[in-house]
């Protein structure tokens, strides 16, 4: 595959290595759950209850749903793509720590 692709190649067996599990590059994690968290409970409450435990899947539904609408779905596609390849540009920056980590690193260092 290197021979083909060369440095555009990305695995744990190359120059440019893919941070294993990485929940920087996961858009589930930085764009579509956040994005739907924020729309289903926008001006919401759910209570603890059986009903509103079927209210709240009832919402997360329609909203997978709405964002899965032909409208929304180039929208975000375009989104997602934008952001992840800048986030890899990112993570490429800080030799694959995750952000997580350079946040942690950072704090300790200013408390120093």
């Amino acid at each position: 595959m290197q021979s083909i692709f060369g440095s555009r190649f990305i695995s744990l067996k190359t120059d440019f290595e893919w941070p294993p599990g990485s929940c920087d590059l996961n858009t589930c994690d930085y764009y579509a759950w956040p994005c739907m968290k924020n729309n289903v409970f926008k001006g919401r409450t759910f209570s603890d209850t059986h009903d509103g435990t079927v209210e709240l899947k009832s919402a997360v539904e329609k909203e997978i749903l709405s964002m899965n609408s032909p409208e929304n779905r180039q929208k975000i596609y375009n989104v997602c793509t934008r952001s992840f390849i800048e986030r890899l540009k990112m993570v490429q920056l800080v030799n694959g720590k995750t952000f997580a980590k350079i946040k942690s690193d950072l704090k300790k260092h200013l408390n120093e």
